[in-house]
């Protein structure tokens, strides 16, 4: 049985209001999507609210979501509107200073275990534009297919190829540049 076929009778039960079919997908993509949340916004609070909402809105109206391949888009999707509407109320009623611009890739990642060059390329992945680095977020740290990325973000396939090309060629200029020091 492939992943797919175990993901589409995985969200077909869970439409039938299967409430383990529910455990399951939070258990496999609650930890991912707080992560990728993180990355939108840097309150914690919003965004586990953000992901409880959606399995909220999976339990209760199950039934009225249509049919999808694949799981993890969907909800990564769902994540990112869900967020975006939220940081857009709290902008109206509070006046709240956070953007919706900032996808803080460098900020929430564990540097750690990592050594200076890698160090170096994340701080320079932080001067891409924010498109440029959500794209590189669910490409390689997520391991998001480029058609799982359009499902995300909404753009075209295409749209993805070019944005994630220019991003790498900016990556590599700043790393040449680094080391020849030109």
């Amino acid at each position: 049985m492939t992943v797919r076929s175990e993901e589409y009778r995985l969200w077909k039960r869970l439409r039938e209001g299967d409430q383990e079919a529910l455990e399951k997908v939070y258990s496999m993509y609650a930890d991912d999507l707080i992560g990728y949340g993180m990355q939108i916004t840097n309150n914690v609070q919003m965004t586990e609210d953000a992901v409880h909402d959606i399995f909220l809105g999976l339990m209760t109206h199950g039934s009225r979501i249509s049919q999808i391949s694949d799981i993890r888009p969907y909800l990564y999707r769902a994540l990112r509107n869900n967020l975006l509407r939220k940081i857009k109320r709290e902008q109206k009623t509070n006046g709240s200073l956070e953007t919706i611009d900032s996808f803080t890739l460098v900020d929430n990642i564990n540097t750690g275990g990592l050594d200076d060059e890698q160090k170096s390329i994340l701080s320079k992945i932080s001067k891409l534009s924010r498109l440029e680095r959500e794209i590189i977020y669910l490409r390689f740290f997520e391991n998001l297919t480029n058609n799982q990325i359009c499902q995300v973000l909404r753009l075209k396939n295409q749209t993805i190829k070019n944005v994630l090309s220019k991003a790498l060629k900016k990556l590599r200029c700043y790393i040449t540049y680094k080391k020849t020091g030109k």
